[in-house]
């Protein structure tokens, strides 16, 4: 079976009923073969990663992929050697992530490699050479495949401020679609039509 991806992230200070709809979310998700892309980050992305490596066990998926891309090792003193934990390293990276942020002239080292592993998050690991005829630079915006096939986030009033900012200007440039939990009509939809899959996805 082909896998499938979607982006699991969103800010720190994510509230409580979010986190649990992105917790029983990832973990519905990862049930019917979707595999989680976050960013090991405090708040929405460790409740995607909680809901992901709950269903592993329990639906037999335990040799399923997660990759959370981080942007040093140890970052949020993540243990090394788990074996879905990437480090984004190549130029390339920090050229796509720097032609999507407004202000890296004033972002401190520490700073764009946050950003940075945004790239990761939505273009995944595997790097092809070569670019797309939209692309208006295609040495920097490199594909990647597979890319996610949505973006599951949270950011307040739905207006994709702050670091998860950076992943949905990628995201927007790519396609990828994205809904955004900070908008009540969103988290709605997202509620209604994932209903089935949570209750599948939590009470088996």
């Amino acid at each position: 079976m082909a896998e499938k991806f979607y982006t699991g992230i969103g800010s720190r200070e994510t509230p409580q009923p979010i986190l649990d709809l992105m917790e029983a979310l990832g973990e519905a998700l990862c049930r019917h073969n979707w595999v989680l892309r976050s960013g090991g980050a405090k708040g929405a992305d460790s409740a995607f990663e909680r809901g992901a490596l709950k269903a592993r066990p329990k639906y037999g998926a335990a040799n399923r992929p997660i990759e959370i891309w981080l942007p040093w090792e140890g970052f949020e003193h993540r243990p090394e050697g788990n074996g879905w934990d990437y480090v984004l390293g190549h130029t390339a990276d920090a050229e796509i992530a720097e032609r999507f942020h407004p202000a890296w002239d004033r972002c401190s080292q520490g700073a764009r490699k946050l950003h940075t592993r945004n790239v990761g998050q939505i273009l995944g690991l595997r790097v092809t050479n070569y670019g797309s005829e939209n692309d208006p630079d295609p040495e920097v915006y490199s594909y990647r495949q597979p890319r996610s096939k949505f973006v599951l986030c949270w950011t307040k009033d739905g207006l994709g401020a702050g670091g998860t900012g950076q992943a949905l200007r990628i995201a927007n440039f790519y396609g990828v679609p994205i809904f955004d939990l900070g908008d009540r009509d969103v988290e709605a939809h997202i509620r209604a039509r994932f209903h089935r899959l949570l209750q599948e996805g939590v009470a088996a």
